[in-house]
């Protein structure tokens, strides 16, 4: 399962980048052409913004757990937030419980040449839109 999963949100990353930059009227963001570091979830950390609206999340990880706070602008409940390796990538899946958002999900990927979060974000019952986050 992981394996389809990190794999789709690979191709999805780079689907979505092209595709929501050619969409924007700004110039997409610089690509940083490195030194790449090898794959790890301190990457995830930050604040993050998302590209349609003030909905952000705050990434931290304490005693190596990652944790994910999610802002609409006001709080929202985060139930769970993993990042799954796999081979040189890692997958976030982030899960909101609260009013108004009962299981919606994000399934993210970080693009090192873009230093952005990509991937898609579903309401249950809705197809997944593509969504992604800058600092």
């Amino acid at each position: 399962m992981i394996s389809k999963t990190v794999t789709f949100l690979a191709a999805l990353g780079l689907v979505a980048a092209s595709s929501l930059f050619a969409q924007d009227a700004q110039s997409p963001p610089p690509i940083y052409y490195g030194p790449y570091e090898q794959a790890h979830i301190e990457q995830f950390t930050g604040e993050w913004t998302r590209n349609d609206g003030g909905y952000r999340i705050v990434i931290t990880i304490v005693e190596g757990e990652l944790q994910a706070k999610y802002f609409n602008p006001e709080p929202i409940n985060v139930e769970s937030a993993v990042a799954e390796p796999f081979e040189d990538m890692i997958g976030l899946t982030i899960v909101l419980r609260d009013a108004g958002y009962d299981g919606s999900t994000y399934r993210l990927q970080y693009l090192p040449q873009y230093r952005l979060l990509v991937g898609t974000y579903a309401m249950p019952g809705q197809e997944p839109g593509q969504v992604y986050f800058s600092k």
